[in-house]
């Protein structure tokens, strides 16, 4: 049972790891939607409330 919660645990890691990663890149990189100026805020929201 203890190595059911160890993959869990590692496999959480990843997914908040790459969350990380992806949130990052869509605050900080400007050219990564290209969509319009409100369709743009909303992401950009998302990747921030993501991150947080």
């Amino acid at each position: 049972m203890e190595t059911n919660f160890k993959t869990a645990a590692r496999l959480t890691v990843i997914v908040v790891l790459l969350s990380i990663i992806a949130s990052a890149g869509g605050l900080t990189w400007d050219e990564l939607y290209r969509d319009s100026e409100s369709i743009k805020a909303a992401w950009f929201v998302n990747d921030l409330v993501t991150l947080f």
